[in-house]
């Protein structure tokens, strides 16, 4: 999973949107993972965004980053596209 830059100190909804707009083109890909394996630029930024205001992310956030999260992502999702060649 690609190291995310320190999130901002004072935490606020445009402190977190422009933090989260920021961040690395692979962490961006890899926090935008979609259920069909493509990747959204808009929804990395909103992911990142809640996250940065606490929320946690959702279980495919990091799909790609080892053989082993994939395999225990589409173990727990297998109706998913992105697992059909897994």
């Amino acid at each position: 999973m690609p190291t995310l830059t320190p999130s901002p100190k004072k935490v606020s909804l445009a402190a977190c949107e422009k933090w989260a707009a920021r961040q690395s083109p692979d962490a961006i890909e890899m926090w935008g993972i979609r259920e069909n394996g493509t990747s959204s630029r808009e929804i990395a930024i909103l992911r990142l965004t809640l996250s940065c205001l606490g929320d946690e992310p959702p279980e495919i956030v990091g799909f790609g980053s080892s053989v082993g999260f994939d395999a225990a992502y589409c173990e727990k999702h297998p109706d998913k596209k992105i697992c059909e060649a897994q």
